[in-house]
């Protein structure tokens, strides 16, 4: 009977041991066996999905509860540690779900996490990285400035191998032959303000949106710019190229520049194919790619140069033809170096009507702006001719080409800041950029002030024929030059916010206002009166820009919602 009694109860204890292993359990982490593991997947946003998570915890806890341990002091503690885990996770859930009810529309995501709706809707669990502006790590490049510096450096060296190409042309040439080359020349860049960098940048500022977000939208946009210019680049070369005679008695009054044009016809489509790869890499922010190319073209020119003094054939169509070939070189290296994997193929014939529309819509403005621009930088210079003599001519001239340099800064900062600036669209990202905008410009205009300082020594070593009157000049045109360094780039915002056009209007009060204020001034002060006015014009455009950007983003901040 005793043992009858004791199998029973034995059979009724492992009944009861078997009843308790299938009771829901916990997942405990790796780390300890007795720390459960609250995934971060269940840290909803709304208050509805918090009192789910609450629910979700009780359960947890409860199924925890009768958890056996051997010692029923570490089985309390374990109780008590829980507790506190869940009310901690309680309160954090309440306080995340508040913050999302104060701020509607804003997607909080924890680092490392992904929310209970995203999981549902079947998203890909993606580790949430912080901006480097909001954790204060990386910060030129958050703002923009690692690209500011490939551009800057880029460029630089653009120049200077220019710089060199063009002296070995003058030397190795006549000056009637590097004449006739700089007229040809001339030509090209005029044919190129139809449809070169305005266009460039209609297609960066329409395409940069899309970027990592749209392919399909991206790659149509390629390609209606692709379309644009060889349209209508591709007719103005075939004009240019079957009436170079005609051109050249006509306009020149020089027959020898016929074969010069026959070449023009060539560098310009090659040009515009070149200058369109480089508008991609712009718009995906590949700025070491696009500053390698830019010097890999004048590196080009300067090997063929190599080459022509090698053979024996250093003359004029010789030296234009193998310039306008080292567009062809630097196309094609564009294309070798071209990894577009991302986006999906499309015919090329088919018309892309609407960003078409888009392109030319915003390409209009940018070239009339860049037309009045270089009217407003040659009108001192034409009005000071009529009353001054050549000697003096020539001694603003080079005071004004050094300046040249601070202003391709300022270009540099603009083509990097471009693309990220055409994806803003709320009041905190404008304000954001104009306050790391403005810094990273202070910086560069701090590594230019010492030009103030050794401006004699400079126009002494390089330019001894000038003197010091030639760095006087200088350190005036200077200070002109960093204040459209500190304030030019602002008026990306104008763009962003599709208004083009303002800047088309401050271009054109610029010239009308250098205009009006040289016939006053430069009669009395010459050359000094010149600089005088260039740089009230270029205050006077800052305060403009300033004005148009400020009053953008106050009608952002009144638009967006209390």
């Amino acid at each position: 009977m005793g043992e009858a009694a004791a199998r029973t109860a034995g059979k009724a204890d492992s009944e009861a041991g078997k009843r308790q292993v299938v009771r829901p359990r916990p997942r405990f982490s790796r780390a300890s066996s007795h720390e459960p593991t609250v995934r971060s997947s269940y840290l909803p946003c709304s208050p509805q999905s918090a009192g789910a998570l609450e629910s979700h915890l009780a359960l947890r806890y409860a199924a925890l509860a009768p958890l056996p341990h051997r010692n029923p002091e570490i089985g309390h503690a374990c109780e008590a540690v829980l507790r506190r885990v869940s009310a901690f996770l309680q309160c954090a859930v309440r306080l995340r779900a508040g913050l999302c009810s104060q701020l509607p529309g804003r997607q909080w995501h924890w680092p490392g996490c992904t929310t209970m709706n995203e999981r549902s809707a079947g998203k890909p669990h993606q580790p949430h990285a912080e901006s480097p502006a909001a954790t204060g790590r990386g910060w030129l490049a958050g703002a923009g400035g690692a690209g500011v510096l490939k551009v800057v450096a880029g460029n630089g060296s653009f120049v200077v191998l220019g710089f060199v190409a063009n002296l070995i042309a003058a030397n190795g040439l006549s000056p009637d032959g590097f004449g006739l080359m700089a007229l040809a020349l001339a030509m090209l860049n005029v044919l190129q303000e139809v449809c070169g960098a305005g266009v460039d940048l209609a297609i960066v500022r329409i395409a940069a949106p899309h970027v990592g977000r749209d392919a399909d939208c991206l790659a149509r946009v390629y390609r209606a710019g692709l379309q644009i210019k060889l349209i209508f680049n591709g007719s103005i070369a075939l004009a240019v190229w079957m009436f170079a005679g005609p051109i050249a008695r006509g306009l020149f009054d020089d027959p020898r520049l016929s074969p010069l044009l026959g070449w023009v016809a060539v560098g310009l489509l090659a040009a515009a194919l070149f200058n369109y790869m480089l508008a991609k890499f712009q718009t995906e922010e590949r700025f070491a790619l696009y500053s390698t190319l830019r010097v890999l073209n004048n590196v080009a020119k300067l090997v063929f140069l190599g080459l022509l003094a090698w053979i024996g054939l250093f003359e004029p169509v010789a030296v234009f033809a193998s310039w306008m070939l080292a567009f062809v070189v630097s196309f094609g290296m564009a294309l070798v170096w071209d990894r577009r994997t991302t986006l999906p193929g499309l015919p090329v014939v088919r018309i892309e009507g609407e960003r078409w529309g888009e392109i030319l819509r915003f390409a209009r403005w940018t070239v009339a702006s860049s037309f009045l621009y270089s009217l407003y930088s040659r009108t001192d210079l034409l009005i000071l001719a009529r009353y001054v003599g050549d000697a003096e001519v020539g001694l603003y001239a080079v005071s004004w080409n050094i300046t040249f340099v601070i202003d391709l800064v300022t270009y540099s900062v603009i083509v990097a800041l471009l693309p990220r600036a055409s994806k803003m669209s709320t009041h905190g990202e404008f304000v954001a950029y104009l306050k790391s905008t403005f810094l990273i410009c202070a910086l560069l205009a701090l590594c230019v002030m010492p030009l103030f300082l050794l401006s004699d020594w400079l126009f002494a070593t390089f330019f001894p024929a000038y003197g010091t009157a030639a760095a006087s000049l200088f350190r005036i045109l200077l200070s002109g030059a960093l204040i459209t360094l500190l304030f030019h780039p602002l008026y990306l915002i104008l763009y962003a916010r599709d208004q083009a056009y303002r800047l088309t209007q401050v271009n054109l009060l610029l010239v009308l206002f250098v205009l009006l204020a040289g016939l006053l001034v430069i009669p009395a002060y010459g050359t000094t009166g010149a600089a005088l006015v260039t740089v009230a014009g270029r205050v006077f455009a800052s305060a403009l820009i300033c004005y148009f950007v400020f009053s953008e983003v106050r009608k952002l901040f009144h638009a967006q919602p209390a």
